[in-house]
């Protein structure tokens, strides 16, 4: 293995690290009307951003095109299936079902809700370094090169295991989040490498640029 192989191995994302504990909601009919995008041909366009603890933001030359390539039926339930880039990085997968309110992926774990602004939906761990519990918030305006939109945010604050600071900052904890429209998707994710993150520098934004839904 190269050096530069061991460097880039050990900047994981928290995107990919983090072990989740499902926490099971009463699914019951939602009331709200929030249309997550299901046909095949739908996509979106995302570009990606570096943020520096100062707010200056720079373009992390990556573009990510993200498309919906069918269904599959798993243990009896219709999942959308996601294909595309993270990242810049090829042969991304994504499973989600639509459960009365709840985005739910493949493994069980509840990607969002657009009917439980209350409570904790989920949580779990990233290594030995923060706890995280999910949460969301509604009607948040949101801007990217797409538009200008109101969403739901799907925010996740982590915090140290140990009861300590989250970070070199001496946050309590720290967040990131998804923004979600109706109808349209995901339009921004707030993540970061979790050695840049602790040590307060900076992290990433990938925006929506351009999109297609397909009838």
């Amino acid at each position: 293995m190269t050096a530069k192989t061991i460097i880039i191995t050990s900047l994981l994302l928290i995107f990919f690290s983090c072990k989740q504990e499902k926490i099971a909601p009463d699914f019951e009919e939602s009331e709200n009307q929030f249309n997550i995008p299901c046909t095949t041909g739908s996509y979106w366009i995302y570009e990606w951003h570096s943020i520096d603890s100062n707010g200056i933001e720079t373009s992390y030359g990556a573009l990510d095109s993200i498309y919906i390539s069918g269904d599959t039926i798993i243990n009896n339930l219709d999942y959308t299936v996601y294909k595309g880039t993270w990242l810049g990085n090829k042969n991304y997968i994504h499973m989600q079902r639509d459960s009365s309110g709840f985005a739910i992926s493949h493994r069980g774990i509840i990607q969002y809700s657009y009917d439980n602004f209350n409570d904790t939906l989920t949580k779990g761990s990233v290594s030995t370094m923060w706890n995280w519990h999910l949460q969301m918030f509604n009607h948040i305006d949101i801007n990217v090169p797409a538009g200008v939109f109101n969403s739901i945010e799907a925010r996740k604050y982590y915090y140290d295991q140990q009861g300590g600071s989250a970070n070199k900052c001496k946050d309590d904890y720290f967040t990131l989040s998804s923004w979600y429209v109706d109808g349209i998707g995901k339009v921004e994710e707030k993540t970061g490498f979790s050695n840049d993150l602790f040590n307060c520098r900076a992290h990433l934004e990938s925006r929506l640029i351009r999109y297609h839904i397909a009838e």
